[in-house]
């Protein structure tokens, strides 16, 4: 739920807060595997130019989930995947990787998804855990020089917030990112979004824990912080 709605606002904000022309905002509804890895990594962020001195914004909003039969990796579950084999999906470690290997000057990812195999109406996506939570293996970011926003810990659910139409935690980065026009550090960001929806989870029907954390790749793991959105 509100997954699409999310996409289309958080690009809404791309261009009108963050000014970012047009022409750089790509927008993949109901996205493939196809789509994610062909489509946007392939055939459109290699073709762009001078990479090493430009910033990339990859958001994803839709189901994550473990593959119980290997260690519990993540993975990211495109429409046309389903989640019985998660390994038909997209390794996490993969996403990060690949996105590395493209050597942009920073790549801030956010991820409205969860990987502990329960979606947001506390239901199984994968088959055997009958929904209940469990603790998806912890994914390096690897190479790169990427800073990822996730909106759960690894045993948690990135629930909804059906108050306001959006993911619980969309709606609070899209509120930071209205209340602070875009002007904002990367450390103040994380801060705000690990209280803001900690604190809302625990207020809503479920009263589920979700608590969002924030990992870099090793090259910029000591000044991510004050990195600039």
């Amino acid at each position: 739920p509100y997954a699409i709605h999310d996409a289309r606002i958080f690009a809404e904000y791309c261009k009108n807060t963050l000014g970012i022309p047009t022409a750089n905002i790509h927008l993949s509804e109901d996205a493939t595997k196809q789509m994610i890895l062909e489509e946007e990594l392939d055939d459109w962020m290699k073709s762009i130019s001078d990479r090493e001195n430009k910033t990339l914004i990859v958001y994803y909003a839709g189901h994550g989930v473990p593959d119980i039969k290997n260690k519990n990796k993540a993975y990211i579950l495109p429409t046309d995947v389903r989640g019985t084999n998660p390994r038909r999906g997209i390794a996490l470690d993969d996403f990060y990787a690949k996105i590395g290997d493209l050597a942009f000057n920073r790549v801030s990812v956010f991820l409205d998804a969860c990987f502990s195999g329960i979606n947001r109406d506390n239901e199984g996506v994968s088959e055997g855990l009958r929904g209940v939570e469990i603790e998806a293996e912890e994914t390096a970011v690897g190479n790169g020089r990427l800073v990822v926003f996730s909106a759960a810990q690894g045993n948690e659910t990135a629930q909804g917030y059906p108050e306001q139409g959006h993911g619980l935690f969309t709606y609070y980065l899209l509120k930071e990112i209205q209340n602070s026009y875009g002007d904002i550090k990367l450390g103040d960001l994380s801060d705000r979004q690990r209280y803001n929806v900690s604190q809302q989870a625990t207020q809503m029907k479920m009263r589920k824990k979700q608590t969002p954390a924030t990992s870099a790749s090793g090259e910029i793991a000591d000044s991510w912080r004050n990195m600039d959105f």
